[in-house]
């Protein structure tokens, strides 16, 4: 099994205990989702929730890396917002 390390300022420290350990040893619990927020989660998105999210943003935000603040997306899901949604599903959902 490959040793991971972490870094510190003197030297490199291996992991000794996995992640579930080191959650059960300090009586930690993740919170989950439901089997309905999952299934909810992987729907595709709607032209209603895009538009809900494009309203709902910092209008001088830029949201990506394209630099495009906020307010040429909403020109451009003015003028089609069904090509919009569509990339927007492309870019989450296809591999």
């Amino acid at each position: 099994m490959q040793q991971w390390y972490e870094r510190t300022a003197e030297r490199a420290l291996p992991q000794t205990i996995s992640l579930q350990e080191f959650l059960t040893a300090h009586n930690i619990r993740l919170p989950q989702i439901t089997e309905e927020q999952k299934e909810s989660l992987e729907e595709e998105f709607t032209q209603e929730e895009v538009l809900e999210a494009i309203k709902e943003a910092n209008e001088v935000s830029a949201p990506g890396p394209s630099g495009q603040n906020i307010a040429f997306y909403k020109l451009l899901f003015t003028d089609i917002p069904h090509i919009m949604t569509q990339a927007i599903n492309q870019m989450v959902f296809v591999p």
